[in-house]
This record gives structure tokens, C-alpha cells and sequence, in this order.
């Protein structure tokens, strides 16, 4: 499939400064939300839907309840470490541990 790109004919090019604007009303916001709204699931992960609710199992939704409240227990900071540190480092921690109890 070969694709040409013409140029844009000279009567077109009215619509430019129309595009423009729109554009940066609709796309610039959309882009901010977008960014804020990942921030807050990060260091808010018990405040949205998980799979679980939906489709788990008794037990599923026991453990998920479970870690809902203890997570709801953490502070600000705890919460901004976690998310952006602390997963990583702990699972790093778990699978050191699990190899070195194997040893």
C-alpha cells in the first residue's frame, strides 16, 4: 500500500488557524487529566474496580477486601513511596529471600 502525501491545497489552509485552537482546547486538557488520572490510580489503587470485584471468587473478594482496608490505613507518603518505589523493591526482596532459603 503506497501512500501519497500531497500538499495541502491553498484554499485549505483557511481552516489551519480554526484547527488550531480547537486542538489546543481539546487535546491539551484531555492530555492533563490524562497524566493526573494515572498519578492518582498509582498512589490510590484500593479506589478503583479490580477484576475480582467483578468476576472472583468468595475468597478472592475476602483477600481483596482485606487489602483494601490495610492499604486504606497507609499515609500520603507512605502511599507515594509505594507506588512509585516500593513494589519493585519488594518483590526484588521476596524473590532474593525465596533463593537464598533455597540454598
Amino acid at each position: 500500500m503506497v501512500t501519497s502525501f500531497k500538499r495541502l491545497p491553498w484554499y485549505a489552509w483557511i481552516f489551519v488557524p480554526l484547527f488550531l485552537p480547537v486542538l489546543l482546547v481539546v487535546v491539551v486538557p484531555l492530555g492533563i487529566i490524562a497524566l493526573l488520572s494515572i498519578v492518582y490510580f498509582s498512589v490510590f489503587p484500593e479506589r478503583h474496580l479490580h477484576i475480582w470485584d467483578c468476576e472472583g471468587t468468595a475468597h478472592q473478594r475476602r483477600r481483596l477486601s482485606q487489602w483494601r482496608s490495610r492499604y486504606r490505613q497507609c499515609s500520603l507518603g507512605g502511599r507515594i513511596v509505594r507506588a512509585f518505589t516500593g513494589k519493585r523493591r519488594l518483590q526484588m526482596v521476596r524473590q532474593m529471600s525465596m533463593t537464598f532459603r533455597n540454598c
